[in-house]
């Protein structure tokens, strides 16, 4: 398998398996829990905290999945040669989603919303 198609599927796969962790918690359907969600400690200081903050930052993490996942198709399907730019940087891309981890963080810190912002 040639190298940018490996990474272009890697790249759609991370990005896929992502999204769909994010459809629960968006959706509301994942109690607080010790394992999965968004576990930053004000996120569960209570029950409605806890879905607010996992509504919110499902959103972002969805939205930037889905631009993974666009990244991963354009590799796929798009002319590119192994030494462009696109493919030097796409390994680094999945860091993307630091972004909107440092959203909800930031999100869940601030104390005052509590909707789905």
């Amino acid at each position: 398998m040639e190298p940018s198609i490996a990474l272009a599927m890697a790249t759609i796969g991370f990005g896929s398996v992502v999204a769909l962790l994010c459809v629960p918690l968006l959706r509301g359907w994942v109690p607080m829990n010790p394992v999965y969600g968004i576990r930053f400690p004000r996120a569960m200081t209570s029950s409605e905290r806890w879905y607010a903050v996992n509504r919110y930052g499902a959103k972002r993490l969805l939205a930037w999945s889905v631009g993974l996942i666009v990244l991963g198709l354009v590799l796929l399907l798009a002319p590119v040669s192994p030494g462009s730019p696109l493919v030097r940087i796409a390994p680094g891309a999945p860091l993307l989603l630091l972004i909107p981890v440092w959203q909800t963080f930031r999100y869940a810190r601030s104390g005052t919303p509590l909707g789905d912002g």
